[in-house]
């Protein structure tokens, strides 16, 4: 009785002797170990925690304690099945078998996506871009495209709006016939209707970078038929305080294509003495020499100074028409010659 008593105390204390070292073991290996995890730099693995991943529990990646073989891309946690268990790509995002960093670059969010296009070839657009794999042309915008376009054709990569269309290589003329017919593309408004002939195209007024400003290109134009468009209805015509022009007159005897201003009259063919037929109403009062109602060529010489010649008039008698300030019904040239005052 008494030996298996001991032997029963001696086993107790053997035992506990064995527990205690055992936790004084643990214990040492735990305040060891704790102060390595606080200082371990994960950047040394290649893959540094940023964002999101910077409060996470280090099980949720290394699951089981399993450090080796923990997936660094993106698929490799967040996807349905994964021994993983991170967020994984909902069944309504578009479907995709790029990379998610293809689109998701920052750790912290998942909003804010933006895909890099550098290696999207032109021309290629809708390969991801038809409305499953990437948004694709609305439904609205069936009618504003041709089938042989691309969505580059008008869109940039940065963003769908604002689109331009590039022009080149579109065939002159063929403006309204190809888009721009009010479906395709805006077409020529309603209150634009009397401003073009029938055979006038878009580009015949407008340049394919806007709408304005306008201009018309009149080399084909046949000299002497402005009035055709200039006649106040199809384009701007001769406004009713136009003056100088006489009835036969066509608009191209004075302006050019250029402009209205400056204009300037050819007089090559006016017959002498002519001019009022054209130029009445452009003599002021105050014309001198006063009471002289001659033809302006006696004096005004086309291009030139005005000047008179007096030798056509020698022996006439004629000096008082103009020169009436004598206060005697003698002619001046009785005493003057048209040389000069002196001399008589």
């Amino acid at each position: 009785m008494k030996q298996t008593g001991l032997r029963s105390t001696i086993n107790t204390k053997w035992l506990t002797s064995v527990l205690a070292f055992m936790f004084s073991v643990l214990s040492i290996t735990v305040f060891a170990v704790e102060p390595s995890l606080q200082d371990f730099n994960h950047f040394q693995t290649g893959f540094p925690l940023t964002g999101a991943h910077l409060n996470v529990e280090c099980g949720s990646c290394h699951v089981g304690g399993i450090f080796k073989g923990t997936p660094r891309n993106c698929a490799g946690c967040h996807a349905l099945g994964a021994r993983v268990v991170a967020t994984p790509m909902p069944t309504n995002h578009l479907v995709t078998s790029d990379p998610c960093e293809s689109c998701h670059t920052s750790t912290a969010t998942f909003i804010g996506t933006r895909y890099n296009h550098s290696a999207a070839l032109p021309g290629l657009c809708s390969t991801c871009h038809n409305g499953r794999i990437a948004t694709g042309k609305p439904f609205s915008h069936s009618s504003g495209l041709r089938l042989a376009d691309t969505c580059d054709k008008c869109h940039r990569t940065f963003a769908w709006v604002p689109a331009t269309f590039d022009h080149v290589g579109i065939t002159p003329g063929t403006c309204a016939a190809q888009c721009h017919n009010g479906i395709l593309a805006t077409g020529r408004p309603a209150s634009h209707t009397t401003m073009l002939k029938a055979t006038s195209t878009c580009d015949t007024c407008h340049h394919f970078t806007a709408w304005h400003p306008t201009f018309y290109n009149h080399a084909a134009v046949i000299p002497g038929s402005c009035l055709t468009c200039h006649n106040g209805s199809t384009a701007s015509g001769k406004p009713a305080s136009h003056t100088g022009a006489r009835a036969f007159m066509t608009c191209d005897s004075c302006h050019n294509t250029l402009g209205w201003i400056p204009a300037q009259y050819n007089h090559i063919g006016v017959l002498p003495g002519s001019c009022l037929s054209c130029h009445a109403a452009q003599r002021p009062t105050s014309h001198t020499p006063r009471g002289y109602f001659g033809s302006c060529d006696v004096c005004h010489a086309i291009g030139a100074q005005w000047t008179f010649n007096h030798a056509q008039q020698q022996g006439k008698h004629l000096c008082n028409n103009c020169h009436s300030h004598h206060y005697n019904s003698t002619p001046c040239d009785n005493c003057h010659s048209v040389s000069g005052w002196g001399g008589h």
